[in-house]
């Protein structure tokens, strides 16, 4: 996979900056090593010094099971079609070390359309994702504790014959409330990206 665009800003009181660490990883090859479950178990690429900010976008609060990437409710679905999917108390890892954080999260998916294109059917889904995370983490050695909130929306092209998401464009804002040795802060994330898979 790679991601072929991203627009990733960091607002901090009144300060907007763009986010130079998520924004460095567009255009990086990079390979997904999947654990049983579907889940992703780490990321590797050429480029080390980007392989910590690769696995903590992907295997954030926000990441997709490879093997039922639009959840185990996509099933006898036909075009117009809607579903949901909920994940409750899904563990996942930021920042340093191995200190668990936990997230929630409610997706409406739609089919809007298929498409044959050289002789396969794509599957054109839409998703609004509503998220919710209790966060504790380390960085640069000091200890942080908050919440983390907001709404996403993507759209992918999903090739039905292989069972491989070939696309997937999607937006979001996410609030985040941080508390660390007695100082509370807030600060907001609000990224744009489109993701595809390489041959």
């Amino acid at each position: 996979e790679k991601i072929t665009t991203m627009i990733a800003t960091t607002k901090f009181g009144d300060d907007v900056s763009p986010d130079y660490d998520l924004n460095a990883v567009v255009g990086v090859p990079y390979k997904v090593f999947i654990k049983d479950s579907g889940e992703i178990d780490h990321i590797e690429t050429e480029q080390r010094h980007l392989e910590e900010t690769l696995n903590a976008l992907k295997r954030d609060a926000g990441q997709n099971n490879y093997f039922f990437p639009f959840g185990e409710n996509a099933k006898n679905i036909s075009i117009g079609d809607s579903w949901t999917e909920k994940k409750d108390s899904i563990v996942f890892y930021t920042g340093e070390g191995d200190i668990e954080s936990l997230m929630f999260s409610d997706s409406k998916y739609t089919l809007k359309k298929i498409k044959i294109k050289k002789g396969r059917r794509i599957a054109y889904i839409n998703e609004v994702v509503q998220m919710r995370a209790e966060l504790n983490f380390l960085q640069g050695g000091m200890f942080f504790e908050g919440t983390m909130s907001g709404e996403s929306k993507y759209s992918y092209r999903f090739d039905i014959d292989t069972g491989k998401v070939l696309l997937r464009k999607g937006s979001g804002k996410m609030d985040y409330d941080f508390q660390m040795e007695d100082k509370s802060f807030r600060t907001v994330i609000n990224i744009s990206e489109k993701t595809k898979k390489v041959k």
